[in-house]
């Protein structure tokens, strides 16, 4: 082989692992942003904040959901005012939506587009108000188990996160 040919194979190689370098950290920059896009959507948007406000604190709205998910429905029998079944049922509705997002979360983490580190650094609390209820309501259990396969999904997360969870967080309120 002639030094020609020794140093085109060389500058391919160079090129070839420089590309590699170049692929790898626009990789790790749009992971970074997609994981600040779901960081902003789930802490600084108003849809999830009546629900984080139940589960932060012991409320009747938390109540609800556990009577909810015990799979005591609201009736609008039994509410003397139209405005608050409404309310009820809007919290109810935001809790689903609440859990697809940890479906989501679960998604991504099966198809590697998320770490569980990062899940757990960045939704780790939410993640332990969530084992909470697990803790406090056998109910919440067979819900999440009984439901579609997005839910088995939550409780796989749950599951899989809860030990590194409870070392970083406590359940105290």
């Amino acid at each position: 082989m002639s030094l020609g040919e020794l140093a085109a194979i060389a500058i391919s190689v160079l090129a070839l692992v420089l590309s590699w370098v170049s692929y790898s950290r626009s990789r790790h920059k749009e992971q970074a942003e997609f994981f600040s896009n779901l960081y902003e959507r789930f802490f600084f948007s108003s849809q999830f904040s009546d629900i984080k406000h139940a589960l932060d604190w012991k409320t009747s709205s938390r109540d609800l959901l556990l009577r909810y998910v015990s799979g005591e429905a609201p009736n609008l029998k039994s509410y003397s005012v139209f405005e608050d079944f409404t309310r009820d049922t809007l919290l109810i509705s935001s809790f689903t939506d609440y859990l697809n997002f940890f479906v989501l979360l679960s998604y991504l983490i099966k198809k590697k587009q998320l770490s569980r580190e990062d899940v757990v650094n960045g939704f780790g609390y939410y993640l332990q108000q969530l084992n909470s209820l697990l803790d406090e309501s056998p109910h919440f259990r067979r819900y999440l188990e009984n439901g579609d396969d997005g839910f088995k999904l939550v409780l796989e997360l749950l599951e899989r996160t809860r030990t590194s969870v409870a070392k970083r967080y406590s359940t105290k309120q």
